[in-house]
């Protein structure tokens, strides 16, 4: 059984257990955050600043993770832009030596190649970053486009009969052009880009198109007339070819200008990540000077902490073991 004088000392070594353990716990949180665990101590209870502080670091870190996931969707864009030019500029080296006089192996040859490119194309516009459609507005949980196959399909299906080249790229560029199905129906995404969204204080960013962009269009119905040279008759094939060929100079112009334009946003969306790790900088600079703790004393306290600790630990144990052979 245990006396008075035992009962009263096994309270102050807990006590004494629980204000160390206490000890450890806030001068660990110290050295790991370098912030001072009581900031109403360390300002001598006015936290008004500290409190605007972590305001405005709460702040940047959101502007900065905006600025991020817009850089990922303009690099995605970026990309596929890239890749559909580099699809057309092929497609401008293969007709480039063409005539009238084309082979039907030479247009069978550039016809798989111009479907190969559309469906490539069609892929590139129905690109997704982390799950969001990049080309297809504000609607960005689904493709931007139907698929390559389908639209092919709809096509023939359109040109079915035609027989001069003429019919034929008039119903191809009608299908691709402003008010067309491709605008009106096969296009899945909002008539309109996403809005901008803040990406640094003061500053807003967007990718800015769509796949039912002009330059797009025109560029996918170049090749799309190349991808149906199969269907027409051997007398059209060679000069929808030819009429293929002069549609893809000025798409590839127009896209070029499309990545510029995206080639500029990408350089504002850096430069405003820049502007905002300079102001984090700033304000983690300001709050480590109101409430910031010295890394070494803090490590020292800590180890001389847990130094007490253990020794308390030991001596209880110890005490502990003295008081069963007393009672035995």
């Amino acid at each position: 059984m245990q006396s008075i004088g035992d009962l009263a000392q096994s309270f102050l070594l807990r006590r004494g257990a629980a204000r160390l353990e206490a000890e450890t716990t806030r001068l660990g949180q110290a050295l790991t955050t370098g912030l001072a665990p009581d900031i109403a101590a360390a300002t001598g209870g006015d936290t008004r600043a500290i409190a605007a502080l972590s305001r405005d670091l709460t702040l940047a870190d959101t502007y900065d993770r905006a600025a991020v996931e817009m850089g990922l969707r303009a690099a995605g864009a970026q990309a596929a832009l890239g890749a559909i030019s580099g699809r057309l500029s092929t497609l401008t080296g293969q007709t480039a030596t063409l005539t009238g006089a084309a082979s039907p192996q030479a247009l069978d040859a550039l016809s798989s190649e111009g479907r190969n490119a559309f469906l490539g194309a069609i892929g590139d516009l129905n690109t997704a970053v982390a799950g969001h459609s990049v080309f297809a507005g504000t609607r960005v949980d689904a493709p931007a486009v139907i698929s390559g196959d389908a639209i092919l399909g709809k096509l023939r299906a359109l040109t079915a009969g035609m027989t001069t080249a003429g019919d034929i790229g008039a119903a191809i560029d009608g299908y691709f052009g402003p008010g067309g199905e491709f605008s009106t129906a096969d296009y899945r995404g909002s008539p309109a880009p996403a809005p901008a969204i803040a990406i640094a204080q003061g500053q807003r960013a967007a990718i800015g198109l769509t796949a039912d962009d002009p330059a797009l269009r025109s560029g996918l119905a170049a090749a799309a007339k190349l991808a149906l040279l199969d269907d027409a008759s051997q007398a059209a094939r060679a000069a929808l070819a030819i009429d293929a060929r002069a549609d893809l100079m000025p798409a590839e112009r127009a896209i070029t200008g499309l990545r510029g334009r995206l080639g500029a946003t990408e350089a504002q969306i850096d430069a405003a990540r820049a502007s905002t790790a300079a102001r984090r900088h700033a304000l983690e600079s300001e709050r480590n000077a109101r409430i910031g703790v010295d890394p070494y004393e803090t490590a020292t306290r800590l180890q001389q902490a847990m130094a007490q600790l253990d020794t308390l630990h030991a001596v209880t144990a110890r005490l502990s073991r003295l008081s069963l052979v007393n009672h035995l």
